[in-house]
């Protein structure tokens, strides 16, 4: 019945718009994700599906610049092997404001409309398969020198079935010539279900992590070079112990990119970023589970199969070092098609 009232709603407001004003975006992203592992922070699994993300749009230019657009639509991620009943819908709605550099977006937002990435402690790629929306609103501005991004992901409203929880995540870089400055941080916030009895332990998650970073493009030999290195903090306290925890740590990320050919490396050396995770598991601690170890490294071998405007394809090798426990392999295929790149410019 709601499938039902969505789509009515869908077809009801493309009629009652003009179709000059209209434009759609169509998003199919694939990926197979095959994890070999052998050691007590991660579990080995294959991670193995398609998602289908069709927006319908209406924008507006008024007479000061500003452009406005209203979009709708929906994903739907199929399991590969598995019945259709285990597809997953999750809604697309929001309202966003363009003027030059500065984007706001109100309502339930992709995580794909982000100027960068949110690197893995803060969100890992398992749980991006699954959670593939910012619900609530996003501030973005981008200019010349760098870019800011303000995140407020209201990822759980309290009720009987599940518990309250919200991130405010804030980042952004400042380039230099060829260095830079940025970094980021963030809120995160547990609660309980309603009613409240028996109270569940309500958890505070504050992160700040500032960087500094080297880039090159285009030298005489890589297409790309780049390194950063951060400090990282986290401090996380449970409410109804009132344990509390702070970590510290050394974060270093080097990339480098020839033609087809990619090499990026991440090592962690540190304190344990998620002291809850045994209890609370991605409920609270939406990172990577390989930064509860106190020195983690990851090595990435990629290939670019593809690398055109409207579809890219990449084939990772990532090998997972922990001390005291056997190399972990991960196999990642990624494929994104943007079928609307096709048939119009944006």
């Amino acid at each position: 019945m709601k499938k039902l009232i969505f789509f009515i709603l869908f077809f009801n407001f493309i009629n009652i718009i003009s179709a000059q004003d209209l434009f759609y975006d169509i998003r199919v992203t694939h990926f197979f994700d095959n994890r070999e592992y052998e050691n007590p922070y991660c579990d080995p699994q294959t991670l193995f599906g398609i998602r289908f993300s069709p927006e319908l749009g209406w924008k507006k230019t008024d007479r000061e610049g500003s452009t406005h657009f209203v979009k709708l639509g929906v994903h739907y991620l199929q399991p590969l092997g598995a019945p259709i009943q285990m597809g997953q819908w999750d809604p697309i709605i929001y309202y966003q404001y363009q003027k030059k550099g500065y984007n706001l977006h109100f309502g339930i937002i992709p995580y794909q409309k982000l100027i960068e990435k949110l690197p893995l402690y803060v969100k890992s790629d398992s749980i991006s398969y699954q959670y593939p929306n910012i619900n609530g609103a996003l501030f973005q501005y981008k200019g010349d020198h760098g870019f800011f991004e303000g995140i407020l992901d209201w990822r759980g409203a309290m009720s009987s079935q599940t518990r309250e929880a919200f991130r405010v995540i804030l980042k952004g870089r400042y380039y230099i010539h060829n260095f830079s400055i940025g970094g980021i941080t963030f809120l995160n916030h547990l609660s309980n279900k309603a009613p409240t009895e028996p109270k569940e332990g309500v958890c505070d998650d504050y992160f700040v992590s500032p960087e500094i970073g080297f880039h090159l493009t285009k030298n005489k030999i890589l297409d790309t070079t780049s390194i950063k290195v951060a400090y990282l903090f986290g401090s996380t306290r449970e409410r109804i112990t009132n344990k509390q925890y702070q970590a510290h740590g050394i974060g270093i990320d080097l990339f480098l990119k020839w033609k087809y050919l990619g090499f990026n490396n991440s090592f962690y050396w540190g304190d344990n970023l998620f002291p809850f995770y045994e209890k609370y598991n991605s409920t609270l601690h939406l990172g990577d589970p390989f930064y509860r170890a106190t020195r983690y490294n990851k090595t990435s071998l990629i290939l670019y199969l593809v690398q055109k405007e409207f579809v890219t394809c990449s084939f990772s090798w990532n090998f997972h070092f922990l001390k005291g426990y056997p190399v972990g392999h991960q196999q990642l295929l990624q494929v994104q098609i943007d079928l609307d790149k096709l048939t119009f410019k944006h």
